[in-house]
């Protein structure tokens, strides 16, 4: 009987040209294939056919990929989540970051009542629950929350929104990352009948992830460095879609 090999649903694959960058949607987690592991992955991308006296399937690189969760054997073939192709980054051999300087709220922008909530709800949402499945349970939550709503956010309106989560997040004890800030920014518009698109996304050498809102696709509120980042999940409005 042959044999196939699968790639679970909540592993998202980005090709950078020199590396494949696995991403976990459910808790982040990435993992980088080079060279070998990289050309095998792709192999397998378009024909999952395993064959252990397949030149190119040959050494212990899938057994390892196994045992790591990434891949399962299945007895039919299994279409593969297509890959994502993100231009190559420059390559900085460890010696660079990706800076991401958020656009800070002034004085003159308040926190209200739907930003509060929506940050107090984000959080719990965060936290209730095993640490794994912290990114999986949000990205549910905002599509939940996003199901109903048709009307889309200006940028005017989502930057408001992110804002004022931002400012509402000075006065919280705990740490309020981005993912936290652009799911209760989505989670704001959405109490008020709006909604934005909302992003998770992966920037290589070095490995990065970083989460934002956009409208028209455009980040709101972001440095020039978001656009390093190659966006794996979308999810916006009434017509969510995931990627």
């Amino acid at each position: 009987m042959s044999q196939y090999l699968a790639c679970p649903d909540y592993i998202h694959a980005i090709d950078t040209g020199r590396t494949v960058v696995l991403v976990d949607v459910r808790c982040a987690s990435t993992y980088a294939l080079i060279g070998k592991a990289r050309r095998i992955w792709l192999t397998l991308s378009y024909d999952c056919e395993f064959d252990e006296t397949r030149p190119e399937l040959s050494g212990d690189v899938v057994s390892e990929l196994c045992q790591r969760g990434l891949l399962y054997v299945v007895t039919q073939p299994h279409r593969w989540r297509p890959v994502t192709c993100s231009p190559p980054a420059q390559a900085s051999w460890g010696t660079q970051t990706v800076p991401v300087r958020l656009e800070r709220p002034s004085t003159g922008d308040h926190v209200t009542l739907a930003a509060t909530l929506a940050l107090v709800v984000t959080l719990a949402v965060r936290h209730i629950g095993t640490s794994h499945r912290a990114l999986q349970r949000l990205t549910c939550l905002v599509r939940w929350a996003t199901r109903m709503v048709r009307s889309k956010a200006t940028i005017t309106e989502a930057k408001k929104s992110i804002l004022a989560v931002r400012r509402t997040a000075r006065l919280w004890p705990a740490r309020v990352a981005c993912l936290e800030e652009s799911i209760a920014a989505t989670l704001a518009l959405a109490l008020t009948g709006r909604c934005a698109t909302w992003c998770h996304g992966v920037a290589t050498d070095p490995i990065a992830l970083h989460a934002w809102i956009e409208v028209g696709g455009v980040p709101v509120a972001e440095p020039p460095s978001t656009k390093r980042f190659t966006a794996i999940v979308r999810i916006h409005g009434n017509n969510h879609t995931e990627r």
